[in-house]
């Protein structure tokens, strides 16, 4: 029987909004419910945002990799390289990190994309359906040889922790400049 190429258990912080009543959701990962769904692939996230992954992350990966494929499924890690969201750093709501916080824009301003007027592609809060209210969102630059180093060793060390890796928004923001 052909199986059907499913994600099972992604988690989806926007399903409702985006109207996917059919969207599994779930922290922890029921290999054996993907086997009953017939599923091929699992698609999972970790707890970091593309700098660094914890040993606790690698472990998971290894142990849902293990389960996975002894059932002949395939386990794949999402990660968004040039997008970063640092939560709860305005709590305010103003539009900026709050004194004292720190954010990649705080800690990095020189890795953010800049568009041609000039402006850093940061934002902060309702401005994108997917960013919280009291977060920030910024969109690296591929070209900033810090961040693309540390990224890069991340990657070096969940590659063998899984099947694949599932690379989103490879893009320059446009909406910025």
């Amino acid at each position: 029987m052909l199986k059907k190429f499913l994600s099972l258990f992604i988690i989806v912080l926007f399903s409702c909004s985006l109207g996917w009543s059919n969207a599994r959701i779930s922290a922890y990962f029921d290999v054996e419910k993907a086997v009953e769904e017939n599923a091929s692939v699992i698609l999972t996230w970790i707890s970091t945002e593309n700098i660094g992954v914890t040993e606790e992350d690698l472990d998971y990966l290894r142990n849902l990799k293990r389960e996975a494929n002894r059932n002949g499924i395939k386990l794949l890690v999402y990660l968004a390289p040039l997008e970063i969201q640092t939560q709860n750093v305005d709590m305010n709501e103003d539009g900026i990190a709050d004194k004292g916080k720190r954010s990649i824009y705080t800690e990095h301003p020189e890795w953010i994309q800049v568009g041609r007027d000039g402006r850093k592609a940061v934002f902060y809060g309702n401005v994108a359906f997917w960013v919280d209210k009291h977060s920030e969102d910024v969109w690296i630059c591929p070209n900033d040889p810090e961040y693309r180093s540390i990224f890069l060793k991340t990657v070096r060390k969940i590659a063998p922790c899984v099947d694949g890796i599932y690379l989103d928004v490879v893009i320059f923001l446009n909406s910025f400049g």
